[in-house]
């Protein structure tokens, strides 16, 4: 992937691990081959730089999130934008697809976490108990359990489906 001259900001393998999605600061968001170490498709829409990418646990979908306040849900065998998610009030720098169940959650420099119903792009929660900045966020494996870690220096632990706080781990000495 040499010979790129653009910050990439964000990237993250497929789930069959053959695809690579980067988000960039020229406001794309690029799905790389990795076998073949090319570019198969670029995905333009946002108005500001990609801060966040995730795949669906099937790998049919993309979500791109953008310091332009704003969520795009992409067809990633067609590179056809599904939907696109307005609610944040500033940029989003972490997002996740629920393994089960049809929902996206984000979060960013609002502090605040969203569950949206992909198959209507609306909200169904919110969840703000980040006094500072969402950074990244990551999904249980096997449980209905969603971590975010965050400008506050804490890692949150939340029950997924139902957005209540299970845990803080506090005391970490920088940003998360």
């Amino acid at each position: 992937f040499r010979g790129y001259t653009i910050r990439a900001t964000s990237v993250v393998f497929s789930p069959a691990g053959h695809l690579l999605a980067c988000g960039y600061s020229d406001e794309t968001v690029r799905i790389w081959d990795i076998h073949k170490r090319r570019c198969l498709t670029i995905l333009r829409g946002h108005s500001n730089w990609v801060m966040t990418v995730a795949f669906s646990a099937d790998g049919h979908l993309l979500a791109s999130g953008s310091s332009d306040c704003t969520i795009r849900i992409w067809e990633v065998a067609t590179g056809k934008c599904l939907n696109v998610l307005k609610g944040h009030r500033d940029q989003i720098r972490a997002l996740g697809f629920q393994a089960e169940g049809g929902k996206l959650i984000s979060g960013g420099y609002d502090q605040i976490l969203r569950t949206w119903e992909l198959d209507t792009g609306q909200q169904t929660r919110i969840m703000a108990d980040h006094p500072d900045w969402i950074l990244t966020m990551t999904f249980h494996p096997h449980a209905p359990a969603l971590v975010t870690g965050s400008e506050d220096h804490s890692i949150r632990m939340w029950h997924a489906r139902t957005g209540e706080l299970l845990t803080s781990f506090e005391g970490h000495s920088g940003r998360v």
